[in-house]
C-alpha cells in the first residue's frame, strides 16, 4: 500500500497553490522552477542569470517558456538611463492582463520617482500579454 506522508510545517517550507502544480502545468521541469522561483524570498530580485547558474540555461530556458506562455511569468524589458534593463514578477496563479499593465506602471513609476529616463519598454519573448497602448503612445511621443 503506498501513501503520502504529509508532516506539520512549521518552518522553512513554501505554500504553494494546488492548480498550477496538479492541473495547469504538464511539464515537470517548469513546475519544478516554479517551485524553486516561489521558495524564494518575496525581496528577493528575480535574474534569469542566476537561475541560469543555479541550474542549466537549456533547462531554465525551456521551463521559464512555459511558465511566460502560461502567464505564471510576466516581465518586460525597458532602457533606463541607456541601459537595457529586465523586470519580472512570478505568482503560482496566472496573471491577467490588468496584472501586467499594473506592474509595468508600477515599476515604471518607481524608477521615474527616483528621476531614471525609461524609454523603449517592451514585452518579454513568448509573452502573450500586451504592453499597453498608453505606454507605446508616451514612448513615440519622447
Amino acid at each position: 500500500m503506498s501513501s503520502i506522508i504529509k508532516r506539520r510545517k512549521t518552518a522553512n517550507y513554501t505554500q504553494i497553490n494546488n492548480m498550477p502544480i496538479q492541473e495547469d502545468i504538464m511539464d515537470l521541469g517548469a513546475i519544478g522552477l516554479l517551485v524553486y522561483i516561489m521558495s524564494l524570498p518575496e525581496s528577493w530580485e528575480l535574474h534569469k542569470s542566476q537561475l541560469h547558474n543555479h541550474f542549466t540555461r537549456r533547462k531554465v530556458d525551456s521551463s521559464w517558456k512555459v511558465l511566460v506562455e502560461k502567464r505564471y511569468i510576466i516581465g518586460f524589458y525597458c532602457h533606463v538611463n541607456g541601459k537595457k534593463r529586465y523586470y519580472y514578477n512570478v505568482s503560482d496563479i496566472p496573471f491577467t492582463q490588468d496584472d501586467y499593465e499594473q506592474f509595468i506602471l508600477d515599476v515604471k513609476d518607481e524608477l521615474e520617482s527616483e528621476e531614471n529616463t525609461v524609454y523603449n519598454i517592451e514585452k518579454i519573448k513568448d509573452s502573450p500579454l500586451d504592453i499597453p497602448e498608453l505606454l507605446s503612445i508616451v514612448q513615440n511621443e519622447q
